[in-house]
């Protein structure tokens, strides 16, 4: 079969970004989109790779495995090691789910106009027929994703939007019954969040006192008190919702939240 280096390059983009969005769905994480057509970019161009005299599994695995540690980094950033870790395993994980699905077709119906080598797959196809069948790919797996979300009463991940004067400032929070802060002043719901990311946002907030709390908390190591600023309002973003908080307080943790979030919520204040 002959192979068209400028197709082949095209086909791989195109199945490399939604590649990355089926990642980005999976992972409940917020991709730009020059971010993800450049990782999906560099990923096209690596299919070049298929024209090398190379037919070690274990070389194309490695090669794979460093490719798919640049692109990931490309797309989703490195916010932490963890998080960095675990975006790079749902890349894998839905590349060689694609490949595999591909490697299977092409073994089981070998059809004419398709050429899989390497886990780099060639489709000599119209290019409109190409972009139908991974865009109905990419939905059946958001559709699978929605469904499996809608079983779940609650997702591990939403948005907040803070609020005070003219500000404002998103969050990525983990929802968890670690957070049963209750404000002992009023019925303000509180927000965790990690001081280090909220620093510059609440800059020149510490001399307005009216907003000032303290808030008392129990953990493993005793009692304990964490500071607490009221905002003016919030938004929390879950499973196509939106939930208003008048007034909500947000305390600053003295220790690092889990993985790649900076906020924890109650799940109670979903309810």
């Amino acid at each position: 079969m002959i192979i068209y280096v400028d197709i082949l390059i095209i086909i791989n983009l195109i199945v490399n970004y939604f590649l990355l969005k089926a990642s980005e769905k999976l992972l409940r994480k917020k991709l730009k989109f020059y971010r993800t057509v450049l990782s999906a970019l560099i990923g096209a161009l690596s299919s070049l790779y298929i024209f090398l005299p190379i037919s070690n599994i274990f070389l194309d695995l490695v090669f794979k495995l460093i490719l798919c540690l640049i692109m990931t980094a490309v797309a989703f950033g490195i916010p932490n090691f963890k998080g960095y870790i675990k975006s790079v395993f749902m890349l894998f994980f839905v590349t060689f789910l694609f490949a595999g699905i591909m490697m299977a077709v092409f073994q089981i119906f070998k059809p004419s106009g398709m050429y899989a080598e390497k886990f780099i797959v060639y489709f000599n196809i119209s290019p409109i027929f190409l972009v139908l069948l991974t865009v109905v790919f990419y939905l059946i797996l958001s559709i699978s994703i929605k469904l499996f979300g809608r079983i779940a009463p609650y997702s591990k991940r939403c948005k907040i939007n803070v609020f005070y004067d003219n500000k404002s400032l998103t969050l990525d929070a983990l929802i968890d019954t670690g957070n049963s802060l209750t404000d002992v002043f009023g019925s303000s719901e509180i927000i965790i969040v990690d001081k280090n990311f909220v620093e510059k946002f609440l800059n020149g907030i510490e001399k307005m006192n009216n907003r000032f709390r303290v808030i008392p908390f129990k953990s493993v190591s005793g009692d304990d008190l964490l500071d607490g600023y009221r905002m003016d309002r919030a938004e929390v973003l879950n499973n196509n919702k939106k939930i208003e908080l008048k007034s909500p307080i947000i305390a600053l943790s003295k220790t690092k939240i889990e993985e790649d979030f900076n906020a924890i919520i109650n799940p109670q204040i979903l309810d």
